[in-house]
């Protein structure tokens, strides 16, 4: 539980802070093995055997992560969406693969205008407070006819690759973690399911 806080913690600080929320703003909800969010026009398949976060869970994750990372992210608008990991752990590593889904208001007046602009936000703001190894893997990928951005984060042996969609002033924060190739495949079916 601990490392999917950890990574829940991490999503939030990779998607940084913003302004307020817009009325028509929804978080989503995982129905029949399917987490769905209308507002951003996404599913994506929950396989059997993924446990799925409560939301106040999620809440609670949100609320240390915002008071404890100082005043820069004190008033953040990140929001976590859905987190799902595989349930139980393997006995055959530390590591408990995962999905986390955030997202971010964009700020009023930003420059960030698409996909690419916004993951290199991401990349500068992880130079200057990251150790972790992290490369572009393309600026563009299509998901399901959509382009999106995305990168990939390694710390030890755990990598995390992260896809973002921007929409109606709002970024959609995709991260996929896991340890090794098995995990990376498992988490790359389930990511295979996106559908927008």
């Amino acid at each position: 539980m601990r490392k999917i806080v950890f990574i829940a913690v991490v999503a939030l600080v990779v998607v940084g802070c913003g302004g307020g929320r817009k009325k028509d703003f929804m978080r989503g909800e995982v129905v029949g093995g399917v987490y769905r969010n209308d507002f951003f026009g996404v599913t994506m398949e929950v396989p059997e055997g993924m446990y799925v976060m409560p939301r106040a869970a999620m809440d609670s994750i949100a609320a240390a992560a915002g008071a404890g990372m100082g005043s820069e992210v004190a008033g953040y608008s990140d929001l976590l969406l859905f987190i799902s990991a595989r349930e139980p752990a393997a006995a055959d590593s530390l590591f408990n693969y995962n999905i986390t889904v955030t997202s971010e208001k964009l700020p009023e007046g930003t420059e960030v205008k698409n996909n690419a602009q916004y993951i290199s936000t991401v990349i500068k703001m992880l130079d200057s407070k990251s150790d972790a190894e992290h490369k572009m893997d393309g600026l563009h990928v299509e998901l399901d006819g959509r382009e999106i951005a995305k990168m990939s984060i390694r710390r030890g042996s755990v990598s995390q690759d992260i896809y973002t969609s921007l929409h109606d002033g709002y970024a959609l924060v995709v991260v996929a973690s896991y340890d090794g190739a098995e995990q990376r495949e498992a988490v790359d079916r389930i990511i295979g399911t996106m559908t927008f």
